[in-house]
């Protein structure tokens, strides 16, 4: 296990990144191209950060189900987008819920590891 100052590290940074990725997105989803490189630099700099093969793979995944996914919900009518680019979606989107799912998942993963190291510390 990593010592309990690491983890606090890592809980920070996923924390730092994901709450960048939303606030980029809430200030700046009307200009798409310029929300697009911002949320590109994020994704290229969150994979440069946690580039295990399991960390590539659920931003792959992640990023391709829910582009499908959108394009199935937009074209279905369930929402709609107010300044879309691709197929009804905004160009930045993909890109920006791999992220997300990147840094659920390292927070989750985060998250786990610094209870078991609290556990440990308290069993002994």
């Amino acid at each position: 296990m990593k010592a309990k100052r690491q983890v606090g590290r890592e809980l920070l940074l996923e924390t730092v990144i994901l709450v960048g990725l939303v606030a980029s997105i809430v200030a700046l989803w009307p200009d798409n191209g310029l929300l697009w490189c911002l949320v590109l630099g994020e994704s290229v700099s969150a994979l440069l950060l946690w580039h295990r093969r399991e960390d590539v793979a659920i931003y792959a995944a992640s990023g391709l189900v829910a582009a499908l996914a959108e394009v199935v919900f937009v074209h279905s009518g369930v929402w709609h987008y107010a300044n879309p680019v691709w197929l009804g979606v905004p160009i930045w989107f993909t890109p920006a819920f791999a992220t997300a799912a990147l840094c659920g998942l390292r927070l989750a993963r985060t998250t786990i590891e610094l209870c078991m190291n609290r556990q440990s510390e308290v069993m002994g």
